[in-house]
């Protein structure tokens, strides 16, 4: 074979591409990718695509259950506010957001740790038509791709102990750093202190116990650590943007409608 000759690279690919027939075909390595969820929204943030994977977080069937929905039919009001901000921003400037760590609900009204990537989609004028994004859910696991080893290891430390009082001295020993620097790194990171991720931590998880358990509010309060139910309540009105109960009649009727 001889060698290939010199070309044009922009004409090469929009050559290539304008050969490609349904849009759809280019999604399926995305689907295939382990831990990875995609989503495509048109200029009102309606869902045109999603990831099967995607939806069945969320407790659909299928992604079929996402077309021409909001996120405002799947979460919270105080979360889908969150992430409409962030649209709006990418349809008004053509910019990407990109690796924005967030916490983000699942089907069963528990919470985890997701970073999300969001990139604007141009039609053939370069007018802004819509939004690409992934996600990916991380658990439990900072280390791999928290900003700083030491960071990693403190945000880790507080998944394994949301239950207990809030401890940020124990973190800088963990991080290896300073307080200034802990709170500071974890803004970067996190877009929070230290002390607002525990506290986030702790009821992003009683979430779970809400919609998973039999236990009352007070109960729950006193498992993660809070001095009374009316501190917990008051936490929980402010991340999630209801009261606790409100939150438990919500999920425990998303899950019944899963069920049949």
């Amino acid at each position: 074979m001889a060698p290939s000759a010199k070309i044009d690279v922009d004409d090469f690919q929009r050559e290539f591409f304008s050969q490609v027939g349904d849009f759809s075909q280019l999604l399926n390595l995305i689907e295939a990718l382990h831990g990875i969820h995609y989503f495509i929204k048109d200029r009102s943030c309606r869902h045109v695509a999603v990831s099967d994977t995607f939806a069945k977080r969320l407790g659909l069937a299928s992604a079929e259950g996402m077309i021409g929905r909001t996120n405002y039919d799947f979460y919270p009001k105080l979360i889908a506010d969150q992430f409409a901000r962030d649209d709006e921003q990418i349809l008004r400037t053509g910019q990407a957001k990109l690796h924005i760590i967030e916490m983000m609900p699942s089907a069963c009204g528990g919470f985890d740790w997701i970073t999300t990537n969001k990139i604007p989609l141009f039609d053939s004028t370069g007018a802004v038509i819509g939004i690409m994004g992934t996600l990916q859910s991380h658990g439990d696991q900072f280390t791999s791709w928290a900003d700083g080893e030491g960071i990693g290891k403190a945000a880790e430390y507080i998944q394994r102990n949301c239950h207990a009082p809030v401890d940020v001295i124990a973190l800088t020993k963990i991080a290896g750093v300073s307080q200034r620097h802990l709170n500071r790194k974890f803004h970067e990171v996190f877009g929070m202190s230290a002390q607002d991720f525990w506290v986030s931590t702790r009821i992003h998880r009683a979430c779970d116990r809400i919609t998973n358990s039999s236990k009352n509010v007070a109960q729950i309060a006193a498992e993660f650590g809070f001095c009374d139910q009316s501190a917990f309540s008051r936490q929980f009105r402010k991340l999630i943007g209801m009261a606790p109960l409100e939150y438990r009649r919500k999920f425990t009727r998303r899950k019944s409608s899963m069920a049949e």
